[in-house]
């Protein structure tokens, strides 16, 4: 009872003592005057021209507020005496403001004449064109926790690591407090030489977790997909996974609607305020305003907002703040840089996640060239309690928490428990894992019930020798299948870390589908759980392989391979030539890969790396030459295939995927697992890489041409319908198009094609017609699945196929 009473004397004397408060524009950081300061229900003073107002409280809660601005809730925190507020302006009254009675039109609308004005002055404004611009740019990242104070003292995350509590900021969501777990920042330098853009890294800091288990280089890289730059002048800025209309793109008056606000004059110029809304709150447009210079009709500032029923998943409020300063040319260049999400499962959950990304730009220097390539230098990696640029106490102080607690037993075991359920291994040891979980137990035509265990060393072993294996059995045709590999990593990494370079060698003992082998192996045979139609044409194989991989800084990489396969035929597959059997068929190849894939980005994960998609295009060419006589080969024969990727953003039409493939064989009287086997998909999930309406093995060739395309809409259609726009389900429409022949000389090649019980064929080449098939279909059903109606077009007479079938993919987007 002495301490408690100590406790509040002290916290009452502290309260009575003299304290600062400074209060800045959440943006500018600029003092904000004449704010009102309020102490319970009385107005006590207002602040400055600087934004400074000191005085001596009486109770624990203030409130600052301010014309323009949210109201603020300051807690004091006994013995602090000095407090920095950043008021964040309020739009919340936007709506009513440009929602009017009377019917909207373009037509003789004076805003609409004034945005056409901005649109027509883009070239002059925006930030490019320089002969030279330099600049640096702090970036700032935060993601974390948002609940009511009480709630979030409450949560099991803070349950675990009490430290966290004192992490608590208000500063973010009023009424709420925000609990950072992830920080990362960031100095870089620019510079534009033309339209070439050159960028480093100066200084960097950020939470570094265990590298067993998370990929940090992964997580950066995934936030900055996240986050990509984006130009207000543009027609179409990209965030996260979907491309919104900017609000003075070329068709920004066919999307939004405007409205003129006041006319302010400052330091003798004359700025107009614009207000703008979307036509249709369903689709990818904003909610906000902007200031704009009347004389050059240059954007100020802008402010953009999400509205409650746009098409867009698991985002609760997406927020993009924006000023400029004016530069020694008369344009306008970005001063600060502010893009806040806020993602919760449900609108109405009271818990939520908040991601930050604050860039903050200064030292602008146009038309000065500087010797880039003389400038190389190393980025200094700062420690938790080191500053980068300014700094403050408050971020400092995040730091030291979060590297304080991850080095903690119970840390490290909430981290392994995340591996788990995200990687599927699980630590047997320092020095090795078991898994993945998800390959413990299988099913297939060919072997039943498949049991599976596998196991991997972990860097505590080496950091760059890596070993892994797995053994499994099959309980229909009882048969034990087992892998062996070894990986020495030249980068002293994880293999799979960019940019890799690695050798590997490795034996394997299993089985595969032929001509599916990249999507059906046993390691996946749950997707034929259910099949469709007969599934029972399987080859057993042994494999031995030494590869050899490097990939470069600019994104091109190649594949250097050495393969030794035998394969033997069963379910009821047979190879065979009239009426003599073949036991097995034996090939010795060389492979080569190049792969470019401009400004590709990856989430790094433990056992592979999952390319995040971009505008840009990928191409690979792939090459295989087969030895007879070496190592038991049996034929000669050479493959050559190219493959080019491309997702086309159509703005507010949504996007399209394309995939553009050709590939040649060359060889004399080949069997047909040598040729070009087309990708058939026999499942009722929808594949995008395979033929959906295709049978396993029914089309081969040696030389082949095929295009798939994939257009999503975005809801861009289904928005406009009353009745289905609260849905927010999303329009597909597919088409896969496959061209190709089969050579004389491989039309009798060393086995008969496969065929049923009736003696029918079910093995066949493309004729003088393509292969054709199409489908439509809605994405987005419970912000997780897609459903397909998918129609064969094409060869529709071939014995034991589908037409027309329904199938599913569950997909995560945003």
């Amino acid at each position: 009872m002495r301490l408690i009473f100590l406790l509040l004397l002290f916290s009452t004397f502290t309260l009575q003592a003299q304290i600062q408060i400074k209060v800045l524009d959440s943006l500018s950081r600029e003092g904000v005057p004449a704010a009102v300061i309020w102490d319970g229900n009385m107005a006590v003073g207002q602040t400055d021209p600087e934004g400074v107002f000191s005085f001596v409280p009486k109770s624990g809660i203030l409130r600052i507020s301010s014309v323009g601005y949210n109201t603020y809730t300051l807690e004091l925190t006994p013995g602090l005496s000095s407090y920095t507020v950043l008021l964040q302006e309020n739009f919340i009254s936007l709506a009513a403001v440009t929602v009017k009675k009377k019917k909207y039109r373009n037509k003789g609308n004076p805003a609409v004449e004034f945005i056409k004005q901005v649109i027509d002055h883009k070239a002059q404004n925006r930030n490019s064109g320089y002969e030279h611009l330099y600049y640096k740019e702090h970036e700032k990242v935060r993601i974390g926790l948002v609940n009511k104070k009480e709630k979030m003292l409450k949560h099991p995350v803070v349950k675990l690591f009490p430290a966290l509590a004192h992490n608590f900021d208000s500063t973010r969501i009023e009424g709420k407090v925000f609990l950072p777990l992830f920080v990362q920042d960031q100095l870089n330098e620019v510079y534009y030489k033309g339209e070439k853009m050159h960028k480093r890294v100066l200084e960097e800091k950020a939470v570094k977790l265990d590298e067993n288990i998370f990929d940090n280089e992964g997580i950066k890289m995934y936030i900055a997909h996240a986050y990509q730059p984006f130009d207000i002048y543009d027609n179409s800025m990209m965030l996260i996974t979907n491309q919104f209309v900017s609000p003075i793109s070329d068709l920004g008056p066919t999307f939004y609607m405007y409205d003129l606000g006041d006319t302010s004059l400052v330091q003798g110029r004359k700025y107009v305020k614009v207000y703008f809304t979307p036509r249709n709150s369903k689709d990818f447009l904003f909610w906000g305003e902007m200031r704009v210079d009347l004389e050059t009709y240059g954007v100020t500032s802008i402010s953009l907002r999400t509205g409650k029923g746009i098409n867009l998943n698991w985002i609760r409020n997406l927020e993009i703040d924006q000023q400029f300063i004016r530069n020694a040319e008369g344009r306008y260049s970005l001063r600060v840089s502010n893009v806040a999400m806020e993602f919760s499962i449900t609108s109405n959950m009271k818990e939520s996640i908040l991601t930050e990304k604050l860039i903050e730009f200064s030292n602008y220097q146009v038309n000065q060239a500087k010797n880039w390539d003389e400038m190389e230098v190393k980025p200094v990696v700062k420690k938790a309690h080191e500053s980068i640029g300014e700094g403050s106490v408050y971020d400092d102080k995040i730091y030291a928490t979060l590297d304080s607690l991850k080095d903690t037993k119970r840390f490290k075991q909430v981290s392994q428990a995340i591996g788990v359920l995200g990687y599927g291994y699980f630590s047997a040891s320092p020095f090795a894992e078991v898994g993945p979980l998800s390959t413990f137990i299988g099913h297939n035509t060919l072997e039943g019930f498949r049991m599976r265990v596998g196991a991997r060393t972990q860097p505590a072993f080496s950091n760059k020798v890596f070993l892994e294996g797995f053994g499994a059995y099959g309980f229909r045709d009882e048969r034990w299948k087992y892998n062996a590999m070894f990986t020495y990593s030249f980068t002293g990494k994880n293999k799979y870390v960019f940019p890799m370079k690695n050798i590997t060698v490795g034996y394997r003992k299993d089985i595969e589908i032929p001509g599916n082998n990249l999507r059906y192996t046993a390691d996946y045979s749950f997707l034929l759980n259910i099949p469709r139609g007969e599934t029972d044409k399987w080859v057993y194989y042994k494999r031995f392989t030494l590869k050899w991989v490097q990939e470069f800084q600019n994104r091109l990489s190649y594949r250097l391979t050495y393969e030794n396969t035998i394969q033997e035929a069963a379910g009821s597959l047979i190879f065979k030539k009239g009426e003599r059997i073949f036991d097995e068929l034996t090939t010795t190849e060389f492979k080569g890969e190049l792969r470019y894939a401009p400004n590709e980005r990856f989430y790094q994960g433990k056992t592979s790396r999952s390319s995040l998609t971009t505008q840009f295009p990928v191409f690979t060419l792939r090459t295989s030459w087969g030895v007879k006589g070496l190592q038991g080969g049996e034929y000669n024969y050479q493959k050559w295939s190219l493959n080019i990727d491309k997702r086309m953003l159509l703005g507010p039409l949504g996007y399209t995927e394309t995939n553009f493939e050709m590939g040649m064989t060359y060889g004399k009287r080949l069997p047909y697992p040598l040729l070009d086997i087309m990708r058939a998909n026999q499942t009722y999930t929808f594949q995008q890489a395979s033929y959906n309406m295709m049978n396993f093995m029914e089309f081969v060739g040696d030389r082949f041409v095929a295009l798939k395309l994939e257009h999503n809409f975005n809801g861009a259609l289904l928005n406009k319908i009353p009745l289905l726009s609260h849905l927010k389900w999303r329009e597909l429409l597919s088409l896969k198009v496959l061209s190709g022949g089969l050579s004389s000389s491989n039309r009798n090649g060393a086995f008969d094609f496969p065929k049923n019980e009736e003696g029918l064929p079910t093995m066949y080449a493309l004729g003088n017609k393509p292969y054709i098939e199409g489908g439509v279909g809605v994405g987005n059903i419970l912000k997780f699945f897609r459903i397909d109606l998918v129609k064969r077009f094409t060869y529709i007479h071939h014995p034991d196929i589908s037409k027309v079938g329904i199938r599913v993919r569950a997909d995560f987007d945003f």
